[in-house]
């Protein structure tokens, strides 16, 4: 058995793209104790980790975006693995589907899709016909719905949607794509006061392997292990992560 102290990820570049949430630090900090160099963009403030490459940006635009992977690959090199998330701050906030306005909407949902599409394309270039592997992830949530949060439910299915369409084009081309679906519970500070599903019998039982898995520890050696030659026969595929709250899809 290999020892819990080997670093799998030793000398990987990895790029982690994350808009609107701390989830970014959390999942970087990870991916460096297992070796890997990491560069994070990120266009939220948090502490510092001197073990990863901060770089702060907006994604706003492609260019923006664009500029950012090559700020991490002037610094670190080319990366083998890129993973993304958007869920913009007010997607975060529980409220009834029928007081929302159009721009709620728009900014909560329509904008995350966008900086989706600007991530995806912008590692596609970085990778510039070499082998790479790409992972979005987000709270594990919208597999099952939740009534308040219809907004961010809908970006991360559309998300994954647009994951699974990317991975059946550029799979040709040795580009993989997954989705990794977390377990909000003690990931996610942004959703502590919002109405989500915890498991499918509505108490307060814990999930069966006992806990939520965090970003740290759990879900960044199992994207890890997605950027890794090991799951070259992996794309398209949704895995969550969430102790087996809920076993889905």
């Amino acid at each position: 058995m290999r020892d819990s102290n080997d670093k799998v990820l030793q000398g990987t570049v990895i790029i982690v793209a994350v808009f609107g949430t701390n989830a970014g630090g959390h999942l970087s900090r990870g991916l460096a104790r297992q070796g890997a160099r990491v560069a994070l963009l990120t266009d939220t403030a948090f502490e510092d980790d001197p073990t990863v490459l901060r770089i702060e940006t907006s994604f706003a635009s492609r260019q923006n975006v664009a500029a950012a992977f090559a700020i991490a690959q002037h610094h670190l090199g080319a990366a083998q693995l890129v993973i993304h998330s958007a869920t913009p701050p007010i997607s975060f906030t529980s409220a009834p589907i029928e007081s929302l306005s159009y721009a709620q909407w728009s900014e909560a949902s329509h904008d995350a899709l966008k900086c989706t599409i600007y991530c995806l394309q912008a590692a596609h270039d970085h990778f510039e016909g070499r082998l790479g592997s790409i992972v979005v992830f987000g709270p594990a949530l919208s597999l099952v719905g939740a009534g308040g949060l219809v907004p961010l439910s809908m970006a991360l299915e559309a998300q994954r949607s647009l994951m699974k369409s990317a991975a059946r084009q550029w799979g040709r081309k040795g580009i993989r794509l997954n989705w990794v679906a977390v377990g909000a519970e003690g990931n996610y500070s942004e959703l502590a006061s919002a109405a989500v599903p915890r498991v499918p019998e509505f108490d307060s039982q814990p999930p069966p392997l006992g806990r939520v898995p965090d970003f740290v520890s759990d879900v960044a050696a199992l994207i890890g292990l997605l950027g890794c030659d090991a799951a070259r026969a992996v794309t398209g595929a949704t895995l969550n992560i969430d102790g087996g709250n809920w076993m889905v899809p």
